[in-house]
């Protein structure tokens, strides 16, 4: 707990959660340099095609082959949306 921080009242629970599901979850990464936050803002890449390789990324870390499949599809679409955007962009000049 921060220096003058109120600690938790009498009867009430405490939550921890351990600090690398927050900052450093292994299904995006983990603690590494090629984090895919660490990517996407180092290429400067747009909301979009940030999602889409964060799906990348993780893609197969979360366990199934399921999550995995499911992963790249939600790539796949953000990779979709970025694609019709920039070619109605074109349509329009």
């Amino acid at each position: 707990m921060a220096p003058g921080q109120a600690g938790p009242k009498v009867g009430e629970e405490i939550l921890v959660i351990p600090s690398e599901k927050i900052n450093h979850p292994l299904h995006y990464g983990g603690d590494v340099p090629h984090e895919a936050i660490k990517c996407i803002t180092a290429n400067q890449l747009n909301f979009v095609l940030g999602n889409a390789v964060k799906y990348i990324f993780r893609a197969g870390k979360k366990g199934s082959a399921n999550d995995e499949l499911d992963d790249l599809r939600k790539a796949r679409w953000y990779l979709d949306w970025e694609i019709r955007s920039r070619e109605q962009e074109a349509g329009d000049k």
